[in-house]
């Protein structure tokens, strides 16, 4: 059974070469542009993983993240945080927020990739 990721960014170009990375690489996908239709495909479709920008219009990642810790549904389903800014603080409040990895952008295909299959290996 294929894995479903669940990618939320609101720059459709990211969203399309990370959408289409994915599928080549057999994992299937869905996408929202923004943190309110994620959130709500997130609840809907019960995806295997979330991607997840951080900065969105409207509810950002952090709250869609808190907003996915506390569904019942959701609360599983692990979570890598997508960010631009380098520094260990943004790691550091992304893994407390309760992320299950961080990637700094622009990331290399091979560091996506790894973050997914690591998350997902230790996924519950």
């Amino acid at each position: 059974m294929p894995t479903h990721i669940l990618i939320v960014d609101d720059d459709p170009d990211a969203l399309d070469l990370i959408r289409l990375l994915l599928q080549r690489t057999g994992y299937e996908t869905m996408t929202a542009p923004d943190g309110e239709m994620g959130l709500k495909s997130a609840r809907r479709e019960k995806p295997d993983l979330i991607l997840l920008d951080i900065f969105l219009p409207g509810m950002d990642g952090y709250q869609v993240l808190n907003a996915l810790q506390n569904a019942s549904e959701t609360k599983s389903v692990p979570v890598i945080l997508i960010g631009g800014k380098a520094h260990s603080e943004e790691k550091v409040k992304a893994l407390r927020a309760g992320a299950d990895a961080y990637l700094k952008r622009p990331f290399h295909t091979q560091e996506l990739l790894g973050a997914i299959k690591n998350t997902l290996d230790v996924a519950p």
